[in-house]
C-alpha cells in the first residue's frame, strides 16, 4: 500500500513536470515565432506578465535553472538598491542617490503595449499631484533606450524611464524577469527605505494605488 502510494505520488510529480516544460516550449516558441509587430497585441503581452513566471518557475527549477528574482522579493524596511542605469534621455540615473522623500520604482514588462501605456498614462496624468507630494517616479523596463525614448515621447510621459537592457535593476530590486520581460511589480520607498511594494501592479489604478498609500502615510 505504501509502496502503491510512493509510486503515484512519484506518476504525479513526473506528469506535473511534463506539462510545466510543454507549456514553457509552448511559450518560448510563440516568442521565438511572433513577429515583433504582435509584441503589441494585449492578449500576448498579458499572457506573459499574468502567467509566465507562475509556470516557468517551477518547470526552470526542475531542470536546474533559476529565473532572475524568482528568489524572495525585497522586504519592508530594506535600503533602495544601489544601482545605475541608463535612462531615456541618454543620461545616467544613480538609485542609490535617491534617498529623500518619496521615490516610485516600477516595473513593466514592454514599452508602448497595451497595458504597460495604461500602468504609464495612469502616473502621467496624476502627476501634477504627485510633483506636489515630491513623489520621484521611475518606470523601469527590459527595453533598451531608444524604445525608452519613443515610448515616453509618443505618450508624453513626464517622468524618467529606465532602459534595463541587462536586468540589473531588475536583479537589484529582485523583480522575475526573462527573454527581455519583467514582471509587473512596483516599490515605494521614503527616505531610502521601502515602505510599500505591489508584486502584482496595476495598470491604469496604478496611480490611484501609489497616492491611497502616500496618504496614509503623511
Amino acid at each position: 500500500m505504501l509502496s502503491s502510494q510512493r509510486n503515484f505520488s512519484s506518476c504525479r510529480k513526473s506528469c506535473l513536470i511534463f506539462v510545466e516544460l510543454a507549456k514553457t516550449i509552448l511559450f518560448l516558441y510563440l516568442l521565438a515565432t511572433t513577429e515583433k509587430k504582435s509584441l503589441h497585441d494585449y492578449e500576448f503581452v498579458r499572457f506573459f506578465d499574468m502567467n509566465v513566471f507562475r509556470f516557468l518557475a517551477p518547470s526552470a527549477a526542475a531542470i536546474g535553472i533559476t529565473i532572475p528574482g524568482i528568489a524572495q522579493p525585497l522586504a519592508t524596511g530594506a535600503d533602495i538598491p544601489q544601482v545605475r542605469c541608463a535612462d531615456h534621455k541618454g543620461g545616467e540615473v544613480n538609485l542609490a542617490e535617491a534617498t529623500k522623500g518619496w521615490v516610485m520604482v516600477y516595473f513593466y514588462p514592454k514599452a508602448d503595449t497595451p497595458g504597460c501605456t495604461k500602468q504609464a498614462c495612469s502616473l502621467r496624468d496624476a502627476f501634477a499631484i504627485l510633483t506636489e507630494k515630491k513623489v520621484a517616479v521611475y518606470g523601469v523596463s527590459l527595453d533598451d533606450v531608444a524604445a525608452q525614448k519613443a515610448f515616453a515621447e509618443k505618450y508624453k510621459l513626464p517622468f524618467t524611464l529606465l532602459a534595463d537592457k541587462e536586468g540589473k535593476v531588475a536583479d537589484a530590486f529582485k523583480v522575475p524577469h526573462i527573454a527581455g520581460f519583467a514582471k509587473r511589480q512596483a516599490f515605494l520607498f521614503k527616505d531610502g527605505k521601502l515602505v510599500w511594494l505591489d508584486l502584482s501592479a496595476s495598470t491604469d489604478k496604478q496611480a490611484d494605488d501609489l497616492l491611497a498609500v502616500i496618504e496614509k502615510g503623511q
